[in-house]
């Protein structure tokens, strides 16, 4: 532990131009485990400050350089407003996520309709060749939910087209009158 701390105040540069390519990888591995040996006081350090999001805080935190946690630890001052930077970052992060992945959510439920149309119509194009788009209009209207149902199901499919075709008469009908 001692001689990890010791290659932490190296530069990266001076100590790779010393030592060579072995020696980074000697870097990286001392220093995460200083880090590893680390965790445990600065996650019991940020509890004190936020128990609510101290894992994901402590987290952040031992991204930092070695030097900088071990300042952290030692004051306390400079430790909450790492924690309230890191706690505000982790917010706004996660806050962007969920309107992406809202986003995104609703990108993908128009493409997985659009994909959906079209295996509807090919199939209904087999049996119903001149009103297959509007039957396929008709089905799609139909939530999510009960039309991915429909889909996998032969029965209820044919059962919906009936009734669909029932309402395009119906429509047919009283256009005629």
């Amino acid at each position: 532990m001692e001689n990890c701390l010791e290659l932490e105040k190296f530069s990266v540069n001076i100590y790779m131009q010393k030592y060579g390519a072995f020696s980074q990888v000697l870097l990286i591995s001392c220093q995460r485990e200083a880090k590893e040996a680390l965790g445990p006081q600065l996650f019991a350090a940020v509890a004190d400050i936020d128990q609510e999001l101290c894992a994901q805080l402590t987290g952040m935190l031992l991204e930092l350089p070695l030097s900088s946690l071990a300042s952290l630890l030692t004051n306390r001052d400079e430790l909450q407003k790492a924690a309230r930077k890191a706690r505000t970052e982790y917010l706004r992060f996660i806050q962007e996520k969920e309107s992406y992945k809202i986003e995104w959510s609703d990108a993908c439920l128009s493409e997985k309709k659009e994909s959906i149309g079209e295996l509807l119509y090919e199939k209904l194009l087999v049996d119903h060749p001149t009103d297959a788009a509007k039957l396929t209009g008709m089905l799609l209207q139909m939530d999510d939910q009960s039309l991915v149902k429909v889909m996998e199901n032969s029965e209820m499919l044919k059962k919906m087209v009936e009734t669909s075709l029932e309402a395009l008469r119906n429509c047919d009908e009283n256009e005629s009158k």
